[in-house]
């Protein structure tokens, strides 16, 4: 499987350098399928230098649920100095984890957004 990884992350620069967009489909379509702690931030970087903005969109979801662990890889480090500007898309895709796990009262993101008078109000009662 690591070599399957490995060879999809090849084609997608290759797909970009070369523009052929059904084959960056493909590979962006199998990365999102394995991304893990692991890979996670080197996808993620992979994506942003290659313009697969389906994986970049999957890779940003995954670290913003898994953050604590993914910062702990050195994909991680690897993210931070090859682009450092994905720091703030980080952020950004945490917020708005945050705000949907907080917009239901069960915290499975399925719910209304409330407003911070709406939890005020359930807070005193």
């Amino acid at each position: 499987e690591n070599l399957e990884v490995t060879m999809a992350q090849h084609l997608l620069a290759a797909a970009d350098r070369f523009e052929l967009p059904r084959l960056r489909a493909i590979c962006e379509k199998h990365l999102c399928e394995t991304v893990d702690i692991a890979n996670a931030a080197t996808t993620l970087t992979l994506a942003e230098e290659n313009h697969a903005t389906e994986l970049k969109r999957h890779c940003l979801e995954f670290v913003a649920q898994n953050l604590s662990s993914v910062m702990v890889t050195s994909g991680f480090e690897y993210m931070i100095q090859r682009c450092p500007n994905l720091q703030r898309s980080i952020l950004e895709a945490c917020s708005k984890d945050m705000s949907l796990r907080l917009s239901s009262p069960d915290g499975n993101g399925k719910g209304v957004v409330r407003s911070r008078q709406d939890w005020a109000d359930n807070e005193a009662l």
